[in-house]
């Protein structure tokens, strides 16, 4: 088996490793799913899973954008969302870089937080 567990925390990088058909599989029996608003993100939310969704798009960042997770996120009360308090220098109200940017205003410990706030008090 070539994923990547984590020994301790029995997480894995599953990316490009399944069909649509074995993610819904592997995220109907999954804890938590931690990502961006990606196709997986949306299959998680079919599947029940809990969803921690990493943004670039900044809070109070327009709804029209293609990143605004008001408008494109998954739909699933157990979602949460972790993105920038404000955009980057040169941005507005949506990322428009190519590259990672508007995203690394967020830090480690604010994933952290929102991941032990969404967990907290469940078990599976």
């Amino acid at each position: 088996n070539d994923l990547l567990f984590d020994g301790i925390s029995k997480s894995f990088n599953a990316a490009g490793r399944f069909s649509l058909t074995e993610l819904y599989s592997v995220l109907k029996n999954c804890f938590l799913y931690i990502g961006p608003d990606s196709g997986p993100a949306h299959v998680a939310a079919a599947a029940g899973c809990r969803i921690l969704e990493i943004s670039c798009h900044p809070e109070g960042g327009s709804t029209y954008s293609i990143n605004s997770p008001e408008r494109f996120g998954p739909v699933a009360d157990n979602v949460r969302i972790v993105r920038p308090l404000k955009a980057a220098e040169g941005c507005s109200d949506e990322c428009g870089s190519l590259q990672a940017h508007c995203i690394l205003n967020i830090s480690p410990d604010e994933v952290l937080m929102a991941m032990d706030n969404l967990c907290k008090g469940y078990q599976k």
